[in-house]
């Protein structure tokens, strides 16, 4: 089996760890998958199914043990929101979890168009094959048993694309602007 990409904090620069930081900060606070449907009020994700789908992801795949302070919390605005905040998980292994949830459950909503993007604005993925193995029953293979490879991101490029779309979704132009705000998640539509 292949070994899951890390970010290799021991080898990347001061300026690219704080923005790795900074990228896990934003995924914590903004980040959210759609859970209900606001013009039917239909439960499009149960709070269960989505710690179930996180418990696979973590410990199928990316074989770690699960962490009894992660927090999956339904937002006031009918989303699910992740946070590891609390959690003794690295921050490699914390980008690896956000990432995997956050782009799977984003990208499933155009997968079976043949194109994966995510969001209104339509940020465009590749797929997620070269961070990650297919390993039978994983999180991924279910969700999406035929993700293409991702071939023109690095990790960490891929995982501040995320980030930056997460500002972008709560109208920030950066950062420092969601910071000073304390990161206030703007209505889902």
């Amino acid at each position: 089996m292949s070994v899951i990409q890390s970010l290799e904090f021991s080898k990347i620069d001061k300026d690219d760890k704080e923005l790795i930081h900074e990228d896990i900060i934003v995924l914590e606070k903004l980040a959210q998958i759609r859970a209900i449907d606001e013009e039917t009020g239909d439960i499009l994700l149960p709070l269960e199914i989505a710690q179930k789908a996180i418990s696979t992801l973590i410990t199928v795949d990316l074989q770690l043990p699960i962490d009894d302070y992660i927090q999956v919390n339904l937002t006031a605005f009918g989303g699910i929101n992740l946070d590891l905040n609390l959690t003794q998980y690295t921050e490699t292994q914390q980008a690896n979890i956000y990432y995997l949830f956050y782009v799977t459950n984003l990208a499933i909503g155009n997968y079976n168009l043949g194109k994966i993007a995510i969001g209104e604005e339509n940020y465009e993925f590749d797929g997620l094959g070269i961070f990650w193995p297919k390993i039978e029953n994983s999180y991924v293979s279910l969700a999406m048993p035929n993700t293409p490879i991702e071939s023109r991101y690095i990790f960490p490029t891929a995982l501040h694309l995320l980030a930056t779309a997460y500002l972008d979704f709560n109208h920030y132009n950066n950062y420092a602007a969601a910071q000073t705000k304390r990161f206030q998640i703007r209505e889902l539509c």
